[in-house]
């Protein structure tokens, strides 16, 4: 029986991801290495806008910055100008869920302006679009992937 084969799909990687992304045997850490060398095997590609890139910068482990160049090498590195808004209406969440949403924003737009799937260890941002139907409704929109939680399955 023949293997189907992967469509090539862009994901919004986190920095929090990059940042678990370490040498150590933390089942967080391993899970997101797995994770990362999944996708450079796969024809997956990642999108990068220039907010997201420099917490890559910034935050990310020596293991995902060298995975990072290996995509890059591999032209697997969707860069992404200013990208359009996302449809919220930032006046409906209460102050603690605009913070949370706020400080996320360029992974939503990332997400947006691509095939709309992100991949964080974060779980803050998704309860605080629940808080309003028009954020549920752009969450909802979203495959989201957990490395530790959903491993690589939903590749």
């Amino acid at each position: 029986m023949k293997k189907k084969a992967k469509v090539s799909r862009v994901l919004v990687i986190d920095a929090c991801v990059a940042r678990a992304a370490g040498e150590n045997d933390h089942p967080e850490s391993s899970s997101c290495r797995t994770f990362l060398e999944s996708v450079l095997q796969i024809c997956h590609k990642v999108a990068m806008n220039k907010v997201i890139k420099h917490e890559w910068n910034t935050h990310g482990s020596d293991f995902s910055l060298l995975w990072l160049a290996a995509m890059t090498d591999k032209r697997k590195v969707v860069e992404l100008d200013e990208v359009a808004d996302v449809p919220l209406d930032m006046s409906r969440f209460k102050q603690n869920q605009k913070v949370v949403v706020e400080k996320d924003i360029h992974i939503l737009k990332a997400a947006h302006a691509t095939g709309s799937e992100i991949v964080t260890l974060d779980k803050k941002l998704i309860k605080a679009l629940g808080a309003t139907e028009e954020g549920m409704g752009l969450r909802d929109r979203i495959a989201w992937h957990h490395p530790v939680n959903d491993g690589v399955r939903k590749l």
